[in-house]
């Protein structure tokens, strides 16, 4: 079996090796029609300073200390600002804000960040026990903000914690570090119809929480994704992040979907996932309801693994933004 993660992204390059200008000096802040997003993934150690339990699934947990705090630091619209104020509709300044940009970028706007801690945690944590932490960041602003996303998760990990037990964390080194860019031609460029790979394998990083409607209208959780599943919701995630930078992908999505609906699934290795959740902005607790593992698809067309990988890559569905819906593509 071949990883084509590996095959397109360097992930044991280390961050020594590389010297990177500020992305935002490289070019405008807005895309171009047709230009390529650029792609920023860091990875680092995340270390427990204290004992404590953790859930299987730190992504909301790290998610919500971070806004949070980043909240607070830059909002400039004060104190309304802080308790639950829609950013997108009443900021006056949403281009001074790193919170803005990152997390409440408009409304049915994509997050441009995603914080993707290592799943399975371990059920109990003890000092000096690490875990890696992967921050994904789309485009050129948000690329810009990174310095300041690690400075607050470090700070608010070190002074508040996360759990029942407030398990304190900081940030050790740099595991590695990339940029690249996805252009909009490696997902619309013709593919020959007749080249298909014999076994594809998906293997899930993280839950994927992803709802459907029946057809009753009925919304339920997806527990055994097909590939169809998998292409639709890459292909939302894709569409919605070129589209904030103001690029169009010109893609034959009927045709693809229908490619992707006509694969078969050989083996599949997927277990329910069930975790609860408080939301300190609704003041709510509710449950999560997804899957983990993975599976096999048989004769899968060519044309369909650009946005297989990119849409691991990038991660998709319900909860993104906390490292939901990652994965990565093994192919035969």
């Amino acid at each position: 079996m071949l990883d084509y993660t590996s095959m397109l992204w360097p992930q044991d390059s280390p961050a020594s090796t590389r010297t990177e200008k500020d992305p935002r000096e490289q070019a405008p802040s807005q895309t171009q029609q047709g230009e390529p997003l650029l792609v920023s993934i860091t990875e680092l150690a995340l270390e427990f300073l204290s004992a404590g339990r953790l859930v299987p699934w730190l992504g909301p947990a790290l998610r919500g200390l971070i806004t949070r705090e980043l909240k607070s630091r830059s909002c400039v619209f004060g104190s309304r600002g802080r308790f639950g104020i829609q950013c997108h509709r009443f900021c006056a300044a949403p281009e001074r804000c790193s919170y803005g940009r990152l997390f409440e970028p408009g409304q049915n706007a994509p997050r441009m960040a995603v914080v993707a801690p290592y799943f399975p945690c371990p059920e109990q944590a003890e000092p000096g026990m690490s875990i890696s932490v992967r921050i994904i960041l789309v485009g050129q602003q948000a690329a810009g903000d990174l310095n300041c996303l690690l400075e607050t998760l470090d700070t608010t990990g070190r002074a508040v914690g996360i759990g029942p037990d407030k398990v304190r964390f900081c940030l050790r080194e740099r595991l590695w570090k990339a940029s690249t860019s996805l252009a909009p031609q490696a997902l619309v460029e013709p593919r020959d119809p007749q080249e298909v790979y014999p076994r594809v394998a998906i293997g899930l990083r993280s839950p994927l929480i992803l709802r459907r409607k029946n057809e009753v209208g009925k919304r339920y959780t997806v527990n055994r994704p097909e590939l169809e599943d998998f292409y639709s919701s890459a292909a939302i995630t894709l569409q919605q992040l070129f589209a904030a930078h103001g690029t169009e992908l010109n893609a034959p999505y009927r045709h693809l979907r229908q490619l992707a609906e006509g694969v078969r699934r050989c083996e599949q290795h997927y277990q329910p996932f069930r975790q609860v959740r408080w939301s300190s902005r609704s003041r709510q607790r509710f449950e999560m309801f997804g899957c983990v593992g993975g599976a096999v698809f048989t004769n899968v067309p060519a044309a369909l693994v650009p946005w297989l990988y990119w849409g691991g890559l990038l991660h998709v569905g319900a909860h993104r933004v906390a490292g939901a819906g990652g994965w990565r593509v093994i192919l035969d």
